[in-house]
């Protein structure tokens, strides 16, 4: 996945699960970001972090392909 700054995401885990957070630095070996609700500022490792940014992709994949699923299925009824 290709990660830059200023990307935008909606966490889907832990305490701030539905929170949204901005990719504020990049760098070799570490991601910064930030809290959007709270203004705190996160550091972690980027092997890391594009592994977690691959599960929050493929959830709101399939969140999204049940919903239009689900849809569909009613205006059909």
């Amino acid at each position: 996945m290709k990660l830059k700054k200023g990307f935008v995401w909606k966490s889907i885990d832990g305490d701030s699960r539905g929170k949204e957070f901005v990719i504020v630095s990049l760098e070799k070996t570490v991601v910064q970001y930030k809290s959007l609700e709270t203004g705190a500022f996160y550091e972690e490792n980027r092997k890391n972090f594009e592994k977690r940014m691959e599960r929050v992709a493929e959830y709101w994949n399939k969140s999204n392909k049940a919903y239009k699923a689900k849809k569909n299925d009613l205006k059909y009824q």
